[in-house]
């Protein structure tokens, strides 16, 4: 099912690709994505230094310098790479970063996610908080720190409705979550794209890199949050066209499927 729906995506996002092409492609997306949850499952068990070997981060002082001058710093996402794997790297650096996630059915995968990102230091905000959840984020960035947002996946039909802004990837039309540049804006933090992608075999096998802010845009302020997410979605599509396979989204919104 994951290589029948990587191969869907991957030919909405590559559509010059067909054939073998497009096949080998969703076949390493596929390995991928066990790497993936293999690393989350090891991550409780990770020491700090093997995660700093693991790791590399590019743009990082850009972030720090930010922080030092008060600015909140919103950090946009993907489920590109190891997402969880780079937030244990950047948390101590940031002194603490918060995030949202999906509320799990109780089981093995639950137990599992909830270990990992606990072992990473993550504050994890439930997508199902309301105001609560928005409050705290709002919280954490006008005391100045950082919150990491991932955008790509609509949680709409698991009841979570927000607004979305639509976003091209390569041949692909979705959308993108409109909360993170709306809390840049409420709070006058930084907004940046932020890509984590795999290096291969040899260490460090994880890159990180931090954009740059991105222009506050004019107009409206609805003007302005599209402006906003859209130069973050050329920041990270620009990512997944180069790293396609490290792209592990399988519902992708405005995908034909």
């Amino acid at each position: 099912m994951i290589l029948r729906d990587l191969h869907r995506a991957y030919g909405a996002v590559r559509p010059e690709l067909g054939g073998a092409a497009l096949v080998g492609l969703a076949a390493r997306g596929t390995v991928a994505y066990g790497a993936y949850w293999t690393r989350l499952a090891t991550l409780p068990w990770l020491s700090p230094a093997r995660i700093d070997r693991l790791v590399h981060g590019v743009g990082l002082d850009d972030v720090l310098d930010g922080m030092a001058c008060g600015r909140g710093q919103v950090l946009v996402l993907l489920h590109l790479g190891h997402w969880e794997l780079a937030g244990a790297w950047a948390a101590p650096r940031l002194g603490g970063l918060t995030t949202v996630a999906e509320e799990l059915p109780r089981g093995p995968l639950a137990s599992l996610t909830s270990r990992a990102r606990a072992a990473a230091g993550l504050e994890v905000v439930p997508a199902g908080a309301g105001g609560a959840g928005a409050r705290r984020l709002v919280s954490v960035l006008r005391d100045g720190g950082a919150v990491a947002l991932l955008v790509d996946r609509d949680l709409g039909d698991r009841g979570v409705r927000a607004p979305r802004v639509p976003v091209r990837i390569g041949g692909l039309d979705t959308t993108f979550a409109a909360g993170p540049a709306a809390l840049a804006l409420a709070t006058g933090a930084d907004l940046r794209p932020v890509t984590v992608t795999t290096t291969g075999g040899r260490a460090p096998r994880h890159l990180v890199r931090f954009g740059a802010a991105v222009p506050t845009g004019h107009g409206s302020r609805q003007a302005r949050v599209e402006q906003m997410t859209r130069a973050c979605a050329r920041v990270l599509g620009d990512a997944v066209l180069r790293h396609t396979s490290d792209w592990h989204l399988t519902r992708l919104p405005g995908a034909v499927r």
